[in-house]
Protein backbone atom coordinates (compact mmCIF):
# COMPACT_ATOMS: atom_id res chain seq x y z
CA UNK A 1 0.00 0.00 0.00
CA UNK A 2 1.00 3.41 -0.58
CA UNK A 3 2.27 5.63 2.32
CA UNK A 4 0.44 8.26 3.05
CA UNK A 5 1.36 9.68 6.41
CA UNK A 6 3.44 11.95 8.46
CA UNK A 7 7.21 10.83 8.58
CA UNK A 8 8.03 10.48 12.16
CA UNK A 9 11.93 11.79 11.67
CA UNK A 10 11.86 15.50 11.48
CA UNK A 11 13.95 17.98 13.18
CA UNK A 12 17.13 17.72 13.55
CA UNK A 13 17.83 14.41 10.98
CA UNK A 14 16.43 16.29 8.36
CA UNK A 15 18.25 19.40 9.09
CA UNK A 16 21.66 17.92 8.71
CA UNK A 17 20.61 14.65 6.31
CA UNK A 18 19.15 16.94 3.59
CA UNK A 19 22.08 18.83 3.91
CA UNK A 20 24.88 16.12 3.87
CA UNK A 21 23.01 14.16 0.94
CA UNK A 22 22.46 17.65 -1.16
CA UNK A 23 26.56 17.73 -1.42
CA UNK A 24 26.24 14.19 -3.16
CA UNK A 25 23.34 14.82 -5.09
CA UNK A 26 24.98 16.09 -7.90
CA UNK A 27 26.98 12.83 -8.37
CA UNK A 28 23.37 11.10 -8.00
CA UNK A 29 22.25 12.79 -10.59
CA UNK A 30 24.96 12.76 -13.14
CA UNK A 31 25.16 9.22 -12.70
CA UNK A 32 21.01 8.78 -12.46
CA UNK A 33 21.40 10.67 -16.31
CA UNK A 34 23.14 8.07 -17.60
CA UNK A 35 20.07 5.72 -16.69
CA UNK A 36 17.07 7.59 -16.81
CA UNK A 37 15.92 7.49 -19.81
CA UNK A 38 15.20 3.29 -20.20
CA UNK A 39 13.59 4.18 -16.79
CA UNK A 40 11.39 6.62 -18.08
CA UNK A 41 10.77 4.74 -21.27
CA UNK A 42 9.55 1.43 -19.33
CA UNK A 43 7.77 4.11 -16.68
CA UNK A 44 5.30 5.86 -19.30
CA UNK A 45 5.11 2.58 -21.60
CA UNK A 46 3.61 1.13 -18.72
CA UNK A 47 1.30 3.71 -17.38
CA UNK A 48 0.18 5.21 -20.96
CA UNK A 49 -1.98 2.12 -20.75
CA UNK A 50 -5.21 3.31 -19.12
CA UNK A 51 -6.85 0.16 -17.62
CA UNK A 52 -3.15 -1.30 -15.95
CA UNK A 53 -3.48 3.03 -14.10
CA UNK A 54 -6.52 1.67 -13.09
CA UNK A 55 -5.64 -0.92 -12.04
CA UNK A 56 -2.65 0.47 -10.15
CA UNK A 57 -5.13 3.02 -8.22
CA UNK A 58 -7.18 0.19 -7.44
CA UNK A 59 -4.54 -1.67 -5.64
CA UNK A 60 -1.89 0.66 -4.55
CA UNK A 61 -3.59 4.04 -2.99
CA UNK A 62 -5.23 4.17 0.25
CA UNK A 63 -8.27 2.79 0.38
CA UNK A 64 -10.54 5.33 1.46
CA UNK A 65 -9.71 7.17 -1.77
CA UNK A 66 -11.67 4.22 -3.72
CA UNK A 67 -15.26 5.35 -2.89
CA UNK A 68 -14.35 9.07 -3.79
CA UNK A 69 -13.33 8.81 -7.60
CA UNK A 70 -15.37 7.10 -10.78
CA UNK A 71 -12.09 5.36 -12.71
CA UNK A 72 -14.22 5.05 -16.01
CA UNK A 73 -13.54 9.28 -16.22
CA UNK A 74 -9.73 8.54 -15.91
CA UNK A 75 -8.11 10.43 -18.54
CA UNK A 76 -3.91 11.11 -19.24
CA UNK A 77 -3.39 14.74 -19.32
CA UNK A 78 -0.63 15.21 -22.12
CA UNK A 79 1.31 17.92 -20.71
CA UNK A 80 4.46 18.01 -18.52
CA UNK A 81 5.55 20.20 -15.88
CA UNK A 82 8.93 19.06 -15.77
CA UNK A 83 11.86 21.87 -16.17
CA UNK A 84 13.74 21.37 -19.45
CA UNK A 85 16.51 21.68 -17.77
CA UNK A 86 15.89 18.61 -15.80
CA UNK A 87 13.81 16.49 -18.62
CA UNK A 88 17.64 14.76 -17.49
CA UNK A 89 16.62 13.41 -14.28
CA UNK A 90 12.95 13.84 -13.93
CA UNK A 91 9.61 12.70 -15.35
CA UNK A 92 6.32 12.99 -14.62
CA UNK A 93 3.27 11.56 -15.39
CA UNK A 94 -0.21 13.17 -14.87
CA UNK A 95 -4.18 11.70 -15.22
CA UNK A 96 -7.51 13.63 -14.11
CA UNK A 97 -10.05 11.94 -12.57
CA UNK A 98 -13.67 13.04 -11.75
CA UNK A 99 -14.82 12.57 -8.07
CA UNK A 100 -18.31 10.17 -7.58
CA UNK A 101 -20.66 13.09 -7.52
CA UNK A 102 -18.43 14.66 -10.68
CA UNK A 103 -17.99 17.59 -8.38
CA UNK A 104 -14.44 18.59 -8.93
CA UNK A 105 -11.01 16.90 -10.76
CA UNK A 106 -8.59 14.93 -8.96
CA UNK A 107 -5.48 15.27 -10.53
CA UNK A 108 -3.18 12.11 -10.18
CA UNK A 109 0.55 13.29 -10.61
CA UNK A 110 2.64 10.44 -10.74
CA UNK A 111 6.81 10.45 -10.75
CA UNK A 112 9.21 7.84 -10.01
CA UNK A 113 12.66 7.80 -8.99
CA UNK A 114 15.62 5.20 -8.90
CA UNK A 115 17.99 6.82 -6.65
CA UNK A 116 17.61 8.85 -3.57
CA UNK A 117 16.88 12.26 -4.09
CA UNK A 118 15.55 14.40 -0.29
CA UNK A 119 14.55 17.04 -2.34
CA UNK A 120 11.84 15.17 -3.74
CA UNK A 121 8.49 16.48 -1.95
CA UNK A 122 9.89 19.84 -2.84
CA UNK A 123 10.19 19.23 -6.33
CA UNK A 124 6.67 17.44 -6.70
CA UNK A 125 5.11 20.66 -4.34
CA UNK A 126 6.83 22.88 -7.56
CA UNK A 127 5.03 21.05 -10.32
CA UNK A 128 1.39 20.70 -8.30
CA UNK A 129 2.17 24.77 -8.31
CA UNK A 130 2.64 24.74 -12.15
CA UNK A 131 -0.57 22.32 -12.36
CA UNK A 132 -2.65 24.65 -10.89
CA UNK A 133 -1.20 27.57 -12.42
CA UNK A 134 -2.00 25.70 -15.92
CA UNK A 135 -5.59 24.94 -14.86
CA UNK A 136 -6.41 28.73 -13.84
CA UNK A 137 -5.29 30.16 -16.87
CA UNK A 138 -7.05 27.48 -18.91
CA UNK A 139 -10.58 28.10 -17.13
CA UNK A 140 -9.59 31.83 -16.63
CA UNK A 141 -9.57 31.27 -12.76
CA UNK A 142 -11.86 29.82 -10.47
CA UNK A 143 -10.96 27.18 -7.53
CA UNK A 144 -7.83 24.95 -7.27
CA UNK A 145 -8.48 21.28 -8.54
CA UNK A 146 -7.29 18.63 -6.20
CA UNK A 147 -3.87 17.41 -6.76
CA UNK A 148 -2.52 13.76 -5.52
CA UNK A 149 1.15 13.62 -6.08
CA UNK A 150 2.41 9.62 -6.14
CA UNK A 151 5.91 8.79 -5.86
CA UNK A 152 6.92 5.20 -7.09
CA UNK A 153 10.48 4.79 -6.34
CA UNK A 154 12.67 1.74 -7.28
CA UNK A 155 16.00 2.45 -6.07
CA UNK A 156 18.39 -0.38 -4.59
CA UNK A 157 17.72 1.00 -1.04
CA UNK A 158 14.57 1.99 0.72
CA UNK A 159 13.81 5.85 0.42
CA UNK A 160 15.13 7.90 3.37
CA UNK A 161 13.61 11.36 1.54
CA UNK A 162 10.98 13.43 3.59
CA UNK A 163 7.49 12.12 2.84
CA UNK A 164 6.24 15.60 4.01
CA UNK A 165 7.22 18.97 2.65
CA UNK A 166 7.34 20.49 5.99
CA UNK A 167 10.32 17.53 6.89
CA UNK A 168 12.45 19.76 4.66
CA UNK A 169 11.65 23.05 6.62
CA UNK A 170 14.89 23.48 9.20
CA UNK A 171 13.35 23.57 12.88
CA UNK A 172 10.12 22.88 12.04
CA UNK A 173 9.23 20.71 15.30
CA UNK A 174 10.74 23.58 17.27
CA UNK A 175 8.54 26.24 15.57
CA UNK A 176 5.85 27.71 17.72
CA UNK A 177 2.99 26.25 16.43
CA UNK A 178 1.28 29.58 15.04
CA UNK A 179 3.99 29.82 13.08
CA UNK A 180 3.79 26.39 11.81
CA UNK A 181 0.20 26.46 11.33
CA UNK A 182 1.51 29.12 8.21
CA UNK A 183 3.94 26.43 6.26
CA UNK A 184 2.11 25.15 3.55
CA UNK A 185 2.41 21.42 3.70
CA UNK A 186 0.96 18.21 1.84
CA UNK A 187 1.86 14.41 2.43
CA UNK A 188 3.43 12.67 -0.56
CA UNK A 189 1.88 9.12 -1.62
CA UNK A 190 4.98 7.06 -1.56
CA UNK A 191 5.10 3.61 -3.07
CA UNK A 192 8.17 1.87 -1.70
CA UNK A 193 9.32 -0.88 -4.48
CA UNK A 194 12.62 -1.54 -2.83
CA UNK A 195 11.02 -3.44 -0.20
CA UNK A 196 8.08 -5.37 -1.34
CA UNK A 197 8.48 -9.37 -1.63
CA UNK A 198 6.62 -10.89 -4.86
CA UNK A 199 3.55 -11.94 -1.65
CA UNK A 200 2.76 -8.27 -1.59
CA UNK A 201 2.69 -7.28 -5.27
CA UNK A 202 -0.71 -6.36 -6.40
CA UNK A 203 -3.20 -6.39 -9.56
CA UNK A 204 -3.01 -7.32 -13.05
CA UNK A 205 -0.33 -9.95 -14.04
CA UNK A 206 1.40 -7.27 -16.30
CA UNK A 207 1.58 -4.40 -12.90
CA UNK A 208 3.32 -7.22 -11.03
CA UNK A 209 5.81 -7.26 -13.53
CA UNK A 210 6.33 -3.80 -14.34
CA UNK A 211 6.85 -3.50 -10.54
CA UNK A 212 9.04 -6.82 -10.48
CA UNK A 213 11.02 -5.34 -12.69
CA UNK A 214 11.46 -2.31 -11.69
CA UNK A 215 12.37 -3.24 -7.82
CA UNK A 216 14.85 -6.01 -9.52
CA UNK A 217 16.90 -4.19 -12.16
CA UNK A 218 19.38 -3.01 -9.35
CA UNK A 219 19.11 -6.41 -7.54
CA UNK A 220 23.06 -8.04 -7.34
CA UNK A 221 20.80 -11.22 -7.42
CA UNK A 222 21.27 -11.77 -11.39
CA UNK A 223 18.51 -14.91 -10.85
CA UNK A 224 16.08 -12.67 -10.50
CA UNK A 225 16.29 -10.66 -13.32
CA UNK A 226 16.56 -14.47 -15.34
CA UNK A 227 13.59 -15.28 -12.89
CA UNK A 228 11.23 -12.73 -13.99
CA UNK A 229 11.58 -12.87 -17.83
CA UNK A 230 10.46 -15.92 -17.29
CA UNK A 231 7.78 -15.34 -15.40
CA UNK A 232 7.10 -12.30 -18.27
CA UNK A 233 7.17 -15.03 -20.92
CA UNK A 234 5.39 -17.29 -19.37
CA UNK A 235 2.15 -14.90 -18.64
CA UNK A 236 2.76 -13.02 -22.03
CA UNK A 237 2.86 -15.94 -24.55
CA UNK A 238 -0.76 -16.31 -23.61
CA UNK A 239 -2.00 -12.62 -23.39
CA UNK A 240 -4.70 -12.63 -26.10
CA UNK A 241 -3.21 -10.95 -29.56
CA UNK A 242 0.63 -12.01 -30.54
CA UNK A 243 1.72 -8.97 -31.69
CA UNK A 244 -0.24 -7.26 -27.97
CA UNK A 245 2.35 -9.52 -26.13
CA UNK A 246 5.77 -9.21 -28.39
CA UNK A 247 5.12 -5.26 -27.85
CA UNK A 248 4.97 -5.78 -24.27
CA UNK A 249 7.85 -8.29 -23.81
CA UNK A 250 10.27 -5.78 -26.08
CA UNK A 251 9.33 -2.86 -23.32
CA UNK A 252 10.85 -5.39 -21.17
CA UNK A 253 13.73 -6.50 -22.59
CA UNK A 254 14.24 -2.82 -23.95
CA UNK A 255 14.58 -1.80 -20.36
CA UNK A 256 16.63 -4.86 -18.57
CA UNK A 257 19.52 -4.33 -21.48
CA UNK A 258 19.50 -0.36 -21.27
CA UNK A 259 19.76 -0.05 -17.63
CA UNK A 260 22.83 -0.93 -15.33
CA UNK A 261 21.22 -4.18 -15.02
CA UNK A 262 23.62 -6.73 -13.67
CA UNK A 263 23.50 -9.29 -16.53
CA UNK A 264 26.05 -10.83 -18.36
CA UNK A 265 26.25 -13.63 -21.69
CA UNK A 266 25.76 -16.40 -19.17
CA UNK A 267 22.74 -15.25 -18.24
CA UNK A 268 21.36 -13.71 -21.34
CA UNK A 269 21.93 -18.05 -22.66
CA UNK A 270 19.99 -18.53 -19.81
CA UNK A 271 17.04 -16.20 -20.92
CA UNK A 272 17.64 -17.25 -24.42
CA UNK A 273 17.22 -21.05 -23.89
CA UNK A 274 13.91 -20.33 -21.55
CA UNK A 275 12.35 -18.16 -23.59
CA UNK A 276 12.88 -20.29 -27.31
CA UNK A 277 10.38 -23.34 -25.46
CA UNK A 278 7.97 -21.02 -24.19
CA UNK A 279 7.05 -18.15 -26.65
CA UNK A 280 9.96 -18.60 -29.95
CA UNK A 281 8.81 -14.75 -30.79
CA UNK A 282 10.07 -13.72 -27.24
CA UNK A 283 13.45 -15.20 -28.05
CA UNK A 284 13.77 -13.16 -31.47
CA UNK A 285 13.39 -10.42 -29.13
CA UNK A 286 16.26 -11.16 -26.91
CA UNK A 287 18.46 -12.99 -29.78
CA UNK A 288 18.63 -9.28 -31.13
CA UNK A 289 19.91 -7.86 -28.44
CA UNK A 290 22.29 -10.05 -27.10
CA UNK A 291 23.73 -9.73 -30.61
CA UNK A 292 24.48 -6.15 -29.94
CA UNK A 293 26.22 -6.97 -26.36
CA UNK A 294 28.16 -9.65 -28.05
CA UNK A 295 29.04 -7.34 -30.80
CA UNK A 296 29.73 -4.63 -28.10
CA UNK A 297 32.31 -6.78 -26.20
CA UNK A 298 33.58 -8.04 -29.53
CA UNK A 299 34.54 -4.39 -30.43
CA UNK A 300 36.36 -3.45 -27.24
CA UNK A 301 38.22 -6.99 -27.68
CA UNK A 302 39.07 -5.58 -31.34
CA UNK A 303 40.22 -1.78 -29.57
CA UNK A 304 42.08 -3.67 -26.81
CA UNK A 305 44.46 -5.46 -29.83
CA UNK A 306 44.52 -1.81 -31.56
CA UNK A 307 45.35 -0.26 -28.34
CA UNK A 308 48.55 -2.74 -27.77
CA UNK A 309 49.69 -1.53 -31.60
CA UNK A 310 50.30 -5.06 -32.40
CA UNK A 311 48.46 -6.40 -35.75
CA UNK A 312 48.69 -9.96 -33.64
CA UNK A 313 47.51 -8.47 -30.63
CA UNK A 314 44.10 -7.11 -32.86
CA UNK A 315 43.18 -10.32 -34.87
CA UNK A 316 43.65 -12.50 -30.59
CA UNK A 317 40.83 -9.85 -29.46
CA UNK A 318 38.81 -10.66 -32.22
CA UNK A 319 39.62 -14.29 -31.65
CA UNK A 320 39.00 -14.82 -28.00
CA UNK A 321 35.38 -12.72 -28.16
CA UNK A 322 33.90 -14.84 -31.33
CA UNK A 323 35.21 -17.97 -29.52
CA UNK A 324 33.53 -16.89 -26.28
CA UNK A 325 31.06 -15.73 -28.25
CA UNK A 326 29.92 -19.79 -29.97
CA UNK A 327 30.36 -20.80 -26.86
CA UNK A 328 27.78 -18.94 -24.86
CA UNK A 329 25.78 -19.68 -28.12
CA UNK A 330 26.40 -23.63 -28.02
CA UNK A 331 25.77 -23.74 -24.08
CA UNK A 332 29.62 -25.85 -24.16
CA UNK A 333 33.18 -25.83 -25.03
CA UNK A 334 33.64 -25.64 -28.66
CA UNK A 335 36.34 -28.34 -30.08
CA UNK A 336 40.22 -27.19 -29.70
CA UNK A 337 40.37 -28.05 -33.29
CA UNK A 338 37.39 -24.87 -34.11
CA UNK A 339 39.27 -23.11 -31.89
CA UNK A 340 42.40 -23.01 -33.87
CA UNK A 341 40.76 -22.84 -36.90
CA UNK A 342 39.19 -19.06 -35.72
CA UNK A 343 42.74 -18.11 -34.70
CA UNK A 344 43.87 -18.80 -37.98
CA UNK A 345 41.23 -16.46 -40.08
CA UNK A 346 42.26 -12.56 -40.90
CA UNK A 347 41.13 -9.79 -39.97
CA UNK A 348 37.85 -9.83 -42.37
CA UNK A 349 37.26 -13.34 -41.91
CA UNK A 350 36.55 -13.20 -38.40
CA UNK A 351 34.18 -10.01 -39.44
CA UNK A 352 32.39 -12.25 -41.72
CA UNK A 353 32.37 -15.25 -38.91
CA UNK A 354 30.75 -12.31 -36.70
CA UNK A 355 28.11 -11.76 -38.79
CA UNK A 356 26.92 -15.55 -39.42
CA UNK A 357 27.04 -15.79 -35.28
CA UNK A 358 22.97 -16.08 -35.18
CA UNK A 359 22.80 -17.87 -38.61
CA UNK A 360 25.09 -21.21 -37.21
CA UNK A 361 22.91 -23.19 -35.05
CA UNK A 362 24.75 -25.94 -34.59
CA UNK A 363 28.62 -26.62 -33.85
CA UNK A 364 28.21 -28.87 -37.03
CA UNK A 365 27.38 -26.01 -39.00
CA UNK A 366 30.13 -23.99 -37.70
CA UNK A 367 32.40 -26.36 -38.56
CA UNK A 368 31.18 -26.75 -42.32
CA UNK A 369 31.33 -22.75 -42.41
CA UNK A 370 35.16 -22.90 -41.28
CA UNK A 371 35.96 -25.27 -43.73
CA UNK A 372 33.97 -23.66 -46.52
CA UNK A 373 36.25 -20.74 -45.52
CA UNK A 374 39.57 -22.99 -45.79
CA UNK A 375 38.55 -23.72 -49.35
CA UNK A 376 38.69 -20.34 -50.36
Amino acid sequence: MVKNGYNSQKGNYYKSNVVETSKVLYNEREKSMQTHQPHDKFFKETFSDLELTRDFIRHYLPGGLQPLIDLSTLSQVSESFVDDALKAFYSDMLFRVNTAEETCYIYFLFEHKSYQDPLTAFQLYKYMGAIWDRHLKNHGGGRLPVVLPILIYHGDRPFEGAVELVDLVEGFGDLPHTLREAIPNFKLCLLDLSHLSDAELKGHVRLQMFMRLARDVFSKDKDKLVEDVERAVFYLSRLSGAQMGINHFKTYIHYIFNTQAPIGKEEVMRMIKKTDKLYPEGSDVIMTYAEHLIKEGYEEGVEEGIQKGKAEGKAEGKAQMLVSAFNMKFGSQIDEKLVAKIYKLTSNQMDGLLKKLFELNAVQELEVYLESIGER
